[in-house]
């Protein structure tokens, strides 16, 4: 694969490059196609999260040793691995259908063990805690898990090496906030979480497929001119 590459042209890699977008409004974007769960499924996960939270507060008022606690918890135990099985099975289906269409799957390089780390607390001079935005962390880092970044880029790896296919990383700095039409950076250009309109040229598109081209975009400059 590295050899065709090296001796590849521009529409080549424009038809067999895919840049792969991670979120959390939309799970995976790769520019032509976007992977996300069906309403119906999105309301059933939400109907067992909020009975697997039912369930947690009825195990924390329970007896330690009881039946009738060792039957809840087998009950909630069941439920978070059935939420873990879909999750996976979405995963699987998704990185299957990336490896399916392309030969170069590029994800952006992101250290996503920082990413869902706990918010440390913060003290004044006098010893007081100040906000440290951990309630919207918190809440971040439960979506980068709940939507499987990690997992994903590990299933997209083995597909692709088993096909004989090869997957790259490149810097994410500003991905979200580059135009994927004239290159230009600014933080004006994502005013929205789904939205992406550049100040510069006026190109406006979904921010997610958007930032998925980008990614493509950066790929095909690297391979073009690997020597630099």
């Amino acid at each position: 694969m590295l050899d065709l590459l090296s001796t590849s042209d521009e529409q080549w890699l424009q038809e067999n490059v895919i840049g792969i977008d991670r979120g959390v409004t939309i799970p995976v974007h790769t520019g032509d196609a976007f992977y996300d769960l069906t309403e119906k499924e999105k309301n059933k996960k939400v109907k067992q999260e909020r009975y697997s939270k039912r369930l947690q507060r009825k195990l924390a008022r329970q007896k330690k040793g009881s039946n009738r606690r060792e039957k809840t918890r087998r009950k909630l135990a069941r439920r978070h691995a059935d939420i873990k099985n879909k999750r996976t099975d979405f995963l699987h289906k998704t990185s299957r259908d990336i490896v399916d269409k392309g030969s170069v799957f590029v994800f952006e390089d992101l250290n996503i063990q920082n990413m869902t780390k706990k918010a440390k607390p913060k003290k004044d001079e006098n010893g007081n805690f100040l906000k440290n935005g951990k309630k919207a962390k918190s809440g971040l880092n439960k979506s980068i898990l709940e939507v499987g970044w990690g997992t994903l880029e590990t299933f997209v790896q083995y597909k692709a090496k088993a096909a004989g296919k090869a997957v790259f990383k490149i810097n994410s700095a500003y991905t979200s906030q580059e135009c994927s039409n004239c290159g230009h950076i600014h933080s004006d250009n994502r005013e929205t979480q789904s939205e992406f309109l550049c100040i510069q040229c006026g190109h406006h598109d979904n921010a997610d497929r958007n930032a998925a081209q980008v990614i493509k975009k950066r790929a095909i400059a690297l391979i073009l001119h690997s020597g630099t």
